[in-house]
């Protein structure tokens, strides 16, 4: 690489370097107070060393630093490994000069810097002209696919994909301290690439690589190298290839659609979102008669009496606030049950049940919900009237539910009460119960809407 572009990779690692200076500095020094932030630094205990070793250890400084914290970044460039690239890094930065500046300080250090602010529009500058250079390079090579077998087209080749390494390493650096966006830049560049690759090497051999590599590229990836393979075929290579194309694709897609449901299958089983199916049994008191109860707030439950009742119900999650609301159905297993000589209670001498919506509410996470129901019995019950006639009503029943233990798992344990209220003004009767339960719940986990978009995105067919 000659020294201009040796010149611009050194820009690219010695700016984002905001941590080499000493915290003692600014004393022995007399820098501003605002030096570490507006500067980039490296200070040296001894000031026999050489000019050129100062920047050269302020360039190793840096490479450092950028190969120890980019180290993900690092890990594939080129097929090199991130220790590689440190070295590669510090022989093409060797004897390079910049505009940076030394000062001695007191104790008879000396300290190498530049401003930031300055490295920074260099940068930027570089690494756009890099980058219009870089579009413009491939650009040609695939206009003149037709000399890929030349020794010029390899050597114009080799030189973009370092060229795009180099950008791609350093586009998070670059963002950073612009307010434009250029990975779009970049995306458009490497679709180029890859067609200029598919004139590098035969038809067969372009095949036979994506039937070796599929697996390890990721299924978007994978796709488009075959639609690129595809489309840049001669209808007569289409015909002849036809076969083993047909059964990549094939392969292509069949790990793309086990891998999206592992993928799915895993991001519901990390959700917080979920519907529910539950079953719950109750003991509850008997009716109590509170239609004349007006004048008194006593309310006295017989609780030496008791009756069974059964409730399923179906919960639909709504986001992650714990909101849930669905349909329920419960029974009262009242028959022969209820044993006193209160007329009223006639009207529970017979099993029934009751059908409504219920809406659960998260009050403290994996602790306590509250909810509330409200329904309608699905029979109907008689009463005469002044004139002796016989007319049918429901009840409407509404239940505060208190719930306690952690209902994202199987068991919890509730307390309620019904309030029952005819469904015709001219029936007077009103009871209300007072019930405990154990609650069993199943749940099934699911996916927001846009977490399941995002996956499937990456999977597209």
């Amino acid at each position: 690489m000659n020294v201009k572009n040796n010149f611009i990779v050194f820009l690219f690692l010695f700016l984002f370097n905001p941590i080499f200076s000493q915290n003692n500095q600014n004393i022995t020094c007399q820098l501003e107070d605002d030096f570490n932030d507006t500067h980039y630094s490296v200070i040296e205990r001894s000031a026999q060393i050489s000019s050129s070793d100062l920047r050269k250890k302020l360039v190793e400084s840096i490479i450092n630093f950028i190969s120890v914290e980019s180290r993900l970044e690092l890990e594939n460039i080129n097929e090199l490994s991130s220790s590689k690239f440190y070295q590669s890094s510090i022989t093409k930065s060797e004897g390079l000069l910049f505009n940076a500046k030394e000062k001695l300080c007191n104790n008879g250090s000396v300290i190498v810097y530049v401003k930031k602010s300055d490295f920074n529009n260099t940068f930027l500058s570089k690494f756009k002209n890099k980058l219009s250079v870089t579009e413009k390079t491939a650009s040609d090579l695939l206009a003149n696919k037709n000399f890929s077998g030349s020794n010029y087209f390899s050597e114009r080749y080799d030189l973009l994909k370092n060229d795009l390494d180099d950008l791609d390493l350093f586009l998070p650096f670059a963002e950073n301290i612009s307010s434009s966006s250029f990975g779009f830049r970049l995306k458009s560049i490497y679709e180029k690439l890859s067609k200029i690759e598919f004139y590098l090497v035969s038809i067969d051999e372009n095949i036979s690589n994506l039937e070796r590599y599929y697996l390890n590229l990721d299924c978007v990836t994978a796709k488009n190298q075959f639609i690129t393979l595809e489309n840049l075929l001669s209808k007569a290579s289409k015909i002849k290839y036809k076969t083993r194309l047909n059964i990549l694709n094939s392969k292509i897609k069949s790990r793309c659609k086990i891998l999206k449901k592992a993928e799915l299958k895993k991001a519901r089983e990390n959700s917080d979102l979920f519907n529910n199916f539950g079953f719950s049994f109750f003991a509850q008191t008997i009716p109590l008669d509170i239609s004349n109860n007006t004048e008194s707030n006593e309310i006295n439950f017989d609780f030496d009496s008791f009756f069974i009742s059964a409730k399923t119900q179906y919960f639909l999650g709504f986001g992650d606030s714990g909101l849930r609301a669905g349909p329920y159905l419960k029974y009262y297993f009242v028959d022969g049950t209820l044993n006193n000589s209160d007329e009223s209670n006639d009207f529970f001498d017979k099993n029934f049940g009751i059908a409504g919506l219920s809406l659960k509410i998260r009050f403290i996470r994996k602790f306590i919900d509250l909810e509330f129901s409200a329904g309608k019995t699905l029979k109907s019950f008689e009463y005469s009237t002044n004139t002796n006639n016989i007319e049918e009503f429901y009840f409407y029943i509404f239940s505060p539910r208190f719930i306690l233990g952690n209902t994202e798992k199987r068991i919890s344990f509730s307390a309620s009460v019904d309030f029952m209220v005819p469904d015709n003004s001219d029936v007077s009767y009103k009871y209300l119960n007072a019930n405990i339960g154990i609650n069993y719940n199943l749940q099934f986990k699911k996916l927001k809407s846009q977490d399941r978009k995002v996956i499937k995105e990456k999977y597209i067919e």
